[in-house]
């Protein structure tokens, strides 16, 4: 596939995804990173508290493209990797203890 392609794939990846997330976040659209010096490593606003990388390919994403969202420390904020493949689902990844935290914190809310 062309650079071009394979760019246009994963924007639209992750309108598709910025979209799909709506229903949790209103407010969810994607992060524009004008020039490279801005690049933060993740691909969504308004998603807390994750900060969400996107990625599309013929397979799905390496678990390593976990890390690369750029966290403060003690943000609160839990990266979060979506990716799909070709005829595949797509696929959400994270930390398990974050998981376990989030749960327990959406438990809770609703108590």
């Amino acid at each position: 596939m062309s650079g071009r392609r394979s760019r246009t794939k994963g924007l639209s990846f992750e309108r598709e995804i910025a979209n799909a997330l709506k229903k949790l976040w209103p407010d969810a659209k994607r992060h524009l990173e004008v020039q490279a010096c801005e690049a933060q490593g993740y691909d969504l606003d308004h998603t807390e508290p994750f900060r969400i990388q996107c990625k599309r390919g013929a397979r799905y994403a390496p678990i390593s493209k976990l890390t690369e969202p750029i966290i403060p420390k003690d943000s609160g904020l839990m990266p979060m990797l979506i990716t799909k493949g070709d005829r595949t689902r797509p696929v959400t990844v994270m930390y398990l203890d974050d998981f376990l935290k989030w749960t327990e914190e959406m438990k809770n809310t609703r108590s």
